[in-house]
């Protein structure tokens, strides 16, 4: 199972793919004005991700469409998650991305 911290901007999203030993495998930056790009990065991820995306005002849409996807989504529930699998190991690397990636 990979599990994906998102940290959700209004224009993009840094993101990092964590595997179960705790590895990241992936840092990303999505940018949100390219549907089908986002829709076919997560459609490849349905049943074998979670992700996790940190719950902030505008966070429905991107829940919504991970989820018709079947995306294993947490939004309020992430806090939680990132508990269980290890505090701010997700987070973290997700802030991360920003400085590899450099999208404003």
């Amino acid at each position: 199972m990979l599990h994906i911290g998102l940290d959700l901007h209004k224009h993009f999203s840094w993101l990092a793919v964590v595997n179960d030993a705790g590895e990241v495998v992936e840092r990303q930056t999505l940018r949100h004005d390219d549907r089908a790009a986002l829709t076919e990065y997560f459609r490849k991820l349905a049943g074998r991700a979670i992700v996790t995306i940190e719950a902030t005002r505008n966070w429905y849409w991107l829940y919504e469409l991970l989820e018709e996807l079947g995306v294993d989504v947490r939004g309020e529930t992430g806090t939680q998650y990132l508990t269980q699998f290890g505090r701010g190991t997700l987070n973290v690397e997700a802030r991360q991305a920003q400085g590899s990636r450099g999208v404003s």
